[in-house]
């Protein structure tokens, strides 16, 4: 298994990691307001440059960035469901699968620390950190990544 930066922010507060906990829960409580208050466009703003940079989303041509904001009450939907999660975190620790973790080296606070927690929890894990990169390490650094799985795969692909 790879994950790449997963957004499993109900670990941050399950596994007592404050300063990001509390990095994600005011993102998420933002969002969840700005969106029933009809403000889509106004947080896709502030919610895309947080994961992908403020140069990459004002870069974005209109129709991509005008079908993101459409998201937005979607990830206003995520945000409440990381709120009401309450898988235990030891229910991690049965997962005995190789698993590679990913993360840029300049990636957010929250999917960084989310990481070093599946380290913890997953018996079978190993972290790869991409150099340089961001939340969005498969599309800015894709030779690094693409390197990173299929190390992980050849190493672990073979189960005979």
């Amino acid at each position: 298994m790879t994950l790449v930066e997963p957004t499993l922010m109900h670990l941050l507060r399950l596994c007592s990691r404050s300063k990001a906990w509390r990095e994600a829960e005011e993102l998420g409580n933002k969002h969840i307001e700005a969106v029933a208050e009809g403000r889509s466009a106004e947080i896709a703003d502030d919610f895309m440059p947080y994961w992908v940079g403020h140069a990459a989303w004002q870069g974005m041509p209109e129709d991509r960035r005008t079908a993101i904001v459409a998201t937005m009450p979607a990830v206003a939907q995520f945000w409440r469901a990381v709120f009401a999660e309450m898988t235990p975190a030891e229910a991690y620790v049965k997962i005995r699968v190789p698993t590679l973790l990913i993360r840029g080296s300049q990636t957010r606070t929250t999917t960084y620390t989310i990481i070093e927690v599946l380290s913890d929890l997953l018996p079978l894990s190993r972290i790869e950190e991409v150099e340089g990169a961001g939340h969005m390490a498969p599309l800015t650094h894709a030779p690094q990544f693409n390197g990173a799985v299929v190390t992980h795969i050849l190493q672990w692909g073979s189960t005979e």
